[in-house]
C-alpha cells in the first residue's frame, strides 16, 4: 500500500453477517473496499459456514468474543465495524463491551437486536422450541428442498447459501433456534445506547422495502432515539438482503461515511 492510502488506512474493517446467511453476502462489498485500499475481515459466525459450531448457547457475548479473539489472531487492535441485520446487534454490543476495539466509525445495516430481551413473536417460539431444533436436525428434513439450478439471481444465491448450510451443517437448526433464544436479535438496546452516548461515529444503511426488520422513514424509530447523532442512507425499493442485491450503493455509502471528515460524517 503507498502514497495516500497508506497514510488514510491504517486499520482494518470487520464486516459481520447475520442470523443465517453467512460471510459471502459481503463479498462484493468487501471486493469494492479492498480496492480502495482498505484491509478487510470477514468471516463466518459460529455455527455459520465453515466456522465450528460449540454447544454452548449463542449469546452476544460468544460472538464479541469471537471477533475480539480474531482481531488478537490478526495482531489488529482497533478496527471499523460493519453489522447487517443481526451482525448490527454484534457491532453494537462489541463497541459497548469492548469500546477499545473501535476504531470510531460503525455501520449498521438493516439492524437488528433492538427489540426487548423478552420479547416472543409466534413465529419465534415455534422455531425454538425442542421437537423443532430436533426436526430441523434431521437428514431428511435438511435434505429434501433442491438448491436452484444456474444461473443464479440474487435470491437464489441467498436460498443456495442457506440450503447448503442446512445439509452439510448437522447443528445448524439449534444454533438458529439459539440465536433466537439468547440474542442478539432482540435484546441489544442498551448498547445501541451506549454507542449512541459514545463518541463513535455510526451510519445507518436501511432498504426501504425491508420487511424483516421494517424500514421507517426515520429508520427504525427507536433504533434513531438510541442513536440520535447517526447518519441515515436509505436505499429504494430494496429489502433485507441489500448486500447482495445492491452492493455498489451500499459499498459507496460506507467509503462516503468513513472518508468523511468528522463534521460532514
Amino acid at each position: 500500500m503507498e502514497g495516500r492510502q497508506a497514510a488514510r488506512y491504517i486499520t482494518g474493517v470487520i464486516f459481520i453477517h447475520g442470523w443465517s446467511v453467512p460471510s459471502p453476502i459481503y463479498k462484493d462489498i468487501v471486493d469494492i473496499l479492498a480496492l480502495e485500499g482498505f484491509r478487510v475481515l470477514v468471516f463466518d459466525l459460529y455455527g455459520r459456514g465453515y466456522s465450528d459450531s460449540p454447544d454452548v448457547p449463542e449469546s452476544p457475548l460468544l460472538y464479541v468474543t469471537q471477533v475480539a479473539l480474531l482481531m488478537q489472531y490478526l495482531g489488529w487492535t482497533r478496527a471499523r465495524v460493519v453489522g447487517v441485520s443481526m451482525g448490527a446487534g454484534i457491532s453494537a454490543t462489541l463497541a459497548a463491551r469492548l469500546p477499545h476495539l473501535i476504531d470510531n466509525d460503525i455501520v449498521f445495516i438493516c439492524a437488528a437486536g433492538n427489540l426487548p430481551a423478552n420479547y416472543h413473536g409466534r413465529i419465534r417460539a415455534l422455531l425454538t422450541t425442542p421437537p423443532f431444533v430436533w426436526l430441523s436436525s434431521t437428514k431428511l428434513i435438511r435434505t429434501w428442498k433442491q438448491l436452484p439450478d444456474p444461473p443464479l439471481t440474487p435470491d437464489d444465491k441467498m436460498k443456495q447459501l442457506l440450503l447448503l448450510q442446512a445439509r452439510t451443517l448437522p447443528h445448524y437448526g439449534r444454533v438458529l433456534a439459539s440465536s433466537l433464544r439468547r440474542g442478539p436479535v432482540k435484546g441489544i438496546t442498551e448498547a445501541y445506547r451506549t454507542v449512541g452516548k459514545s463518541t463513535n461515529r455510526a451510519l445507518i444503511i436501511h432498504g426501504t422495502e425491508d420487511t424483516t426488520t421494517p424500514y421507517h422513514p426515520f429508520a427504525d424509530p427507536i433504533l434513531r432515539n438510541l442513536l440520535p447523532k447517526a447518519k441515515l442512507v436509505a436505499i429504494e425499493n430494496v429489502g433485507h438482503d441489500l448486500t447482495v442485491t445492491r452492493p455498489k450503493e451500499v459499498a459507496e455509502a460506507i467509503l462516503a461515511f468513513f472518508n468523511a471528515e468528522p463534521e460532514d460524517s
